[in-house]
């Protein structure tokens, strides 16, 4: 404590201590001797480290922590609010290093938290060593609170909200006063200062909140799948689910994939146990889909849970948003993402569809550790976890979407299952990020550095500030440019995200511009194939990868319940790099034509056409055909079939565009002869194609008929 309060009851115990402390300053009074220290901050053995003051159903808790490398007897200690206190019985002992809960609801406290307290003032754990004097209740307003050892001595206070100073052992102004279901706890310092500032921790702490850290293991060759949407993100995530034999734990902020829905139901068919847990209130609302999914699988026997509150009806959310995504196969897979498992997120079209990142992995270690994560932000006890069965959303008669079509069946990337060992680490938010998001140590270290996101604010208003100031992140980026380093950062461009994000590169280019740093930011292209820049993705050196769901907000570090996998990798950072340098450079060239299109075919004989003859550095995505080239599209299909009935010569119009937009068109010409000797230039094969579109047509009476057609619209 910057200042030691000792307050004795004689003057004889008095005079002990004037003797024991030659630095210190001592004035007298009556019965009390006040000693300031002038010395360097000492924690005291045991400090007020966590209170609860403005609970929901009188269920307020304090939390006291020690110091001490041994154990202590708090028999007779107090904690007193100057109206009343509680008192510890004898035989009561604070062990080393660990922390002592005082709950005024041990049931309440119980269901948030999934453990009783160690002691409770309503006498409802099975030994209750405390005994409250006076009225003792932490205010909603503010209030203080002193820790008095067994002889009266304040040992540690704290001052907050609008409390009064009940000694001069608190500095400056009180703590900022407790939110509805807000926690207040000391940021974990080796010294006390009696100041607001020993309280302001980066991350916030709710009712029934977590603490989990992060966790790293080594992943062996060939037990790493790295995937992106919208190329393979799909089926990756189906045949990982599908593999499942005992168990499945898929956690989201919103779900209404068909395709996984399937999967989900035939595992559950299978004898798969089934839990689902997600967002009770994304914004926007839980869409009818979802709902409807949700409610046949539930009746199908899965478990399905959501996270929700309503501080109105006296339920504390634990977290702000249920925002990660994850799934847990078994006791040994788990798959992590950027994406919700929504068809916007794991596309069926593997060319159209949100960005996103994700890997999947075999790991004991990390499966399980996700597991218990998982197990407990749906723990049944929580007030916040509720049941889908008993959510008014619950629906028996659902109706399923139609399933959707598959109109690209190839993407550019193919799923990358490694050749080599790996390194995981998984970071849960809030929890990983107590004093600044976590992954600003990885920025501090990197020379290049490359990043993806859907959203991104120029300033944060933490829970403690009076003002806004730079993303963290950002400043550590901007750190990071000025000791030489390199950026390239690539930000989401829908329309809801134009503000934020535009307002971020504007920043940072004219930054990177005035003090001349090797940074390059951009907005989406509005042309790129990809709908919605949803990644929350970073690359740092050629070696880390980041597939997160956090986004560069606020929340999402302090907040939320997020999960980031980190790899280790240069095999998997050159993978997801591949797909960086894909939206990085606009593709500004169009298909272009690499083999010979005119042939001859017998008369009599089906045959096919084929748009193949056109290639592109990134992916075909449209064709369009019009036969007798006179301007009507006939078929959009990759080939198509046709018969040659009458001897002659075709026009066929092939009109192909790319992912990006570019088009390029042919006309192909095919005589259809009646000797087969006169065919040259390597004919079709005469059977009928499997799987092309049918146009069947004598082609020189095809086109002769659309010509008088037309000649008689003409003269009407």
């Amino acid at each position: 404590m910057t200042r030691a309060v000792l307050s004795f009851a004689s003057s004889t115990l008095a005079s002990f201590f004037v003797a024991s402390l030659a630095l210190a300053v001592s004035t007298w009074s009556a019965n009390s001797l006040v000693v300031r220290a002038f010395a360097e901050p000492i924690s005291p053995l045991v400090l007020i480290s966590e209170f609860y003051a403005c609970g929901m159903a009188e269920d307020e808790y304090l939390v006291l922590s020690s110091n001490s490398d041994e154990d202590i007897d708090l028999a007779r200690w107090s904690i007193t609010d100057g109206e009343g206190a509680v008192v510890f019985r004898n035989n009561t002992l604070l062990r080393s290093k660990e922390k002592a809960v005082i709950s005024f609801n041990s049931s309440s406290y119980q269901s948030a938290f999934g453990r009783l307290p160690d002691y409770s003032v309503d006498g409802r754990n099975q030994v209750n060593q405390v005994d409250v004097l006076g009225s003792f209740r932490l205010a909603d307003d503010g209030d203080s609170i002193a820790l008095l050892d067994a002889h009266g001595i304040e040992v540690d206070c704290v001052l907050y909200g609008d409390g009064a100073h009940a000694s001069e052992g608190w500095t400056g102004p009180a703590l900022e006063g407790p939110r509805r279901g807000e926690v207040l706890r000391r940021t974990p310092n080796s010294t006390d200062t009696d100041t607001a500032l020993d309280w302001h921790h980066f991350r916030e702490f709710k009712y029934g909140y977590s603490e989990h850290r992060a966790i790293t293991c080594r992943v062996g060759a060939g037990n790493l799948s790295a995937f992106v949407s919208p190329d393979c993100s799909l089926d990756a995530v189906v045949e990982w689910v599908a593999s499942a034999k005992e168990s499945i734990r898929l956690c989201a902020y919103e779900f209404d994939s068909l395709r996984i829905f399937e999967t989900l139901s035939e595992a559950v068919g299978r004898g798969v146990e089934v839990n689902l847990l997600l967002e009770g209130n994304p914004v926007g609302g839980m869409s009818c889909e979802e709902s409807s999914m949700l409610s046949a699988l539930t009746l199908a026997g899965a478990e399905v849970t959501v996270v929700k509150g309503d501080l109105r009806e006296g339920v504390v959310k634990h977290i702000s948003a249920l925002h990660s995504k994850f799934v847990v196969l078994d006791d040994d897979g788990l798959i992590v993402t950027s994406e919700n498992f929504v068809e916007d997120g794991l596309p069926s079209d593997k060319v159209f569809g949100n960005r996103g990142w994700g890997i999947a992995v075999r790991s004991t270690v990390l499966a399980q550790y996700m597991a218990s994560v998982f197990d407990d932000d749906s723990r049944p006890s929580r007030p916040d976890a509720v049941s889908w069965w008993d959510d008014d959303r619950f629906n028996e008669s659902y109706e399923l979407p139609p399933t959707s079509s598959h109109q690209h069946e190839e993407g550019m990337l193919d799923l990358l299952v490694s050749c080599n060992e790996a390194e995981v680490t998984l970071f849960v938010s809030p929890d990983c990020s107590p004093n600044a998001p976590f992954l600003c140590g990885f920025l501090d270290l990197a020379s290049e550095i490359l990043v993806q996101q859907l959203q991104v604010d120029l300033l944060w208003e933490t829970r403690w500030s009076d003002y806004e100031v730079l993303n963290p992140l950002l400043q550590h980026l901007l750190g990071r440019l000025r000791a030489g380093s390199s950026c390239r950062m690539l930000l989401d461009s829908c329309w809801f995200n134009l503000d934020r994000n535009g307002e971020v590169v504007r920043t940072l280019t004219a930054a990177a511009t005035v003090e001349s740093l090797r940074g390059a930011f951009m907005m989406m292209n509005e042309r790129s194939p990809i709908s919605v820049m949803h990644n929350k993705g970073v690359l740092l050196d050629n070696m880390w990868s980041v597939v997160s769901s956090n986004n560069w907000v606020l929340p999402s570090f302090a907040k939320n319940r997020e999960l980031a996998a980190i790899v280790r990798s240069s095999e998997v950072a050159h993978y997801f790099k591949g797909a960086f340098e894909l939206d990085w450079l606009p593709d500004i060239s169009p298909p272009v034509l690499v083999a010979p299109v005119d042939f001859s075919v017998s008369c009599g004989e089906w045959f096919g056409v084929s748009s193949c003859c056109f290639h592109d550095d990134r992916l075909i995505a449209g064709r369009s055909w019009d036969v007798g080239c006179d301007g009507v599209v006939d078929a959009r299909t990759e080939e198509i079939s046709l018969f040659g009935g009458v001897p002659g010569a075709v026009k066929i119009g092939l009109t192909v565009v790319d992912s990006w937009g570019n088009e390029a068109s042919t006309v192909i010409v095919v005589r259809v002869v009646a000797s087969p000797s006169l065919i040259t230039e390597n004919p079709p094969p005469a059977s009928r194609p499997e799987g092309a579109t049918v146009i069947a047509a004598a082609l020189v009476g095809y086109a002769a008929l659309r010509s008088f057609r037309n000649r008689t619209k003409k003269n009407r």
